[in-house]
């Protein structure tokens, strides 16, 4: 069996920690690199309701894409969620290992998992401030109505589809943008312009940051970002099966949405 520390060796060749932003943090949030794997939970963010189903899964670690600690904390008591979540996992010896920025450039990682999602093809990468973030692909040309018809359907989660939102800033859609998650800063729609993209796909994004995507020519389609990143866990789970057997790896079944 192998141990939360071989796992996390083996994520690193997927997604190496080094390649996260500054900013961020990833890594071992809870937990003993040299406790035991029993089985594997892989999820977007460390809930309540993520926390029960590992432990209903008998999962004593769970990957995630959100940092469960992001930024500094000075106190861990019972009156904050976060708080009452990491003396909840230290108690039932569930560890908790979080893949974020790194995980959005890997080869394979959450921007590469959408634009196949999308069946984009001649990928090429979207380089924003010097990062090698997003990811650039073309389409055989079609209305941005009928691209987000498209998206809809191909981000299905769980059988459900996100209504998409769309900003029109030009008659066609063909060669397209995109960075999953909250990427819809002025700097990524400029790299987005600069490239030579009709179109950027993203998630939470702002009135003024659609103002912005309109009055520059590029159309937007914001997949929520829960829709946008959730079938990450899908390819981990695929990922790490390959090179641990004897343990189970499951992809969570918690959706915070509902209706």
């Amino acid at each position: 069996m192998p141990v939360v520390d071989d796992v996390i060796k083996i994520m690193n060749e997927y997604a190496p920690e080094n390649g996260a932003e500054d900013w961020d943090n990833v890594g071992l949030m809870v937990g003993d690199f040299g406790d035991m794997v029993r089985g594997v939970l892989v999820s977007l963010d460390i809930t309540d309701e993520v926390i029960s189903e590992a432990e209903e899964r008998g999962a004593n670690l769970i990957i995630t894409h959100h940092p469960l600690i992001f930024k500094p904390i000075s106190k861990i008591n019972s009156t904050t969620a976060k708080g009452r979540r990491i003396m909840l996992l230290i108690k039932k010896g569930i560890n908790v290992y979080s893949a974020h920025t790194n995980l959005d450039i890997a080869e394979g990682g959450t921007n590469d998992t959408l634009f196949s999602l999308l069946g984009l093809q001649d990928k090429e990468t979207l380089v924003v401030n010097g990062a090698n973030i997003g990811r650039i692909g073309e389409l055989p040309e079609m209305t941005i109505e009928d691209f987000a018809k498209k998206a809809e359907k191909a981000v299905e989660w769980n059988g459900k589809s996100p209504r998409l939102d769309i900003v029109k800033a030009s008659k066609t859609c063909r060669r397209i943008s995109l960075c999953t998650g909250s990427a819809a800063g002025f700097d990524f729609l400029t790299a987005s312009k600069n490239a030579v993209c009709d179109t950027y796909i993203t998630g939470d994004v702002s009135y003024h940051q659609a103002q912005f995507a309109k009055d520059n020519g590029v159309n937007l389609v914001v997949i929520p970002h829960f829709y946008s990143e959730i079938h990450i866990v899908k390819v981990i789970c695929g990922y790490l099966s390959k090179h641990f057997q004897n343990i189970s790896y499951t992809k969570t079944q918690t959706d915070i949405f509902t209706r």
